[in-house]
């Protein structure tokens, strides 16, 4: 793997790119796409080994730091969605240059999975698009990361005097980056040119209904992966904390191998 800078030098970025394995190298790039704040942080492994089964496989990746997180430029208070989707955009275009592949595949997970199917909606140059436990409603979404919060805080995990007022576990989250959050709904996007499309879920409940999120492309297949939460970080002493069982999904999906 390789660590890199790329894209504009004011909102200059940081990724890590995967070249594929020499012995077999596919026609294939993927960009992935993160979650944010905490739930980037619990997900790093399993992330960064999925890269990593993907290279061996062939397949050259970039996993990268949106604007204003990690070790990309900028600050907390200057991150957007819209930031985050010209983001993605400069990432396809570094995977394609240095793969040489004119097509990209898109993982994205929770968030990382709805600005991924944001940022491939209007493109013709992606192949597949993995939406892997996408956020599907922006309002909840906002809501469920300040209820973590509070219940660290309640647990002592963290001190309220170290909080401010909107905070997702150390993660400061800006008026206008939650009222651009609440008003992502993946249920009335519009319909997609995209070719294929996986949804992964880990429980029956979440799956939607065909009718809800077939529109999202040409050829949608859901898959139910009965495997922890590893983005939520609770893993304990008995439990991996990669998720294997998505790993091998996406890998078997994106090369065609089962």
């Amino acid at each position: 793997m390789l660590p890199i800078y790329f894209g504009d030098t004011e909102h200059a970025l940081f990724g890590i790119y995967h070249p594929p394995r020499k012995a077999r190298i596919r026609p294939i790039s993927a960009v992935l796409c993160n979650p944010f704040g905490n739930e980037y942080v619990a997900a790093y492994r399993t992330t960064r080994v999925l890269a990593e089964q993907l290279s061996e496989s062939g397949v050259s990746v970039l996993r990268f730091d949106y604007y204003g997180t990690g070790d990309s430029k900028g600050a907390s208070k200057d991150v957007s969605i819209a930031q985050w989707l010209r983001d993605i955009e400069a990432a396809i275009e570094e995977i394609q240059g240095a793969s040489g592949a004119e097509r990209t595949s898109l993982i994205g997970l929770r968030l990382g999975g709805t600005l991924a199917a944001l940022a491939a909606a209007p493109r013709n140059d992606i192949d597949r698009v993995v939406l892997w436990e996408p956020v599907l409603n922006g309002q909840k979404h906002i809501e469920l990361h300040l209820e973590r919060h509070k219940a660290w805080l309640q647990e002592d995990r963290c001190r309220a005097e170290d909080s401010s007022a909107n905070e997702a576990l150390g993660h400061p989250l800006t008026d206008s980056l939650i009222d651009e959050v609440k008003q992502l709904d993946m249920l009335q996007q519009e319909s997609s040119r995209l070719d294929e499309v996986l949804l992964l879920f880990h429980s029956e409940e979440r799956k939607q209904s065909e009718q809800s999120l077939s529109r999202l492309g040409r050829r949608v297949e859901q898959q139910i992966i009965a495997s922890t939460d590893f983005w939520l970080g609770h893993t304990g002493f008995d439990q991996p904390l990669v998720s294997r069982e998505d790993v091998q999904s996406i890998v078997a999906w994106l090369t065609g191998e089962t």
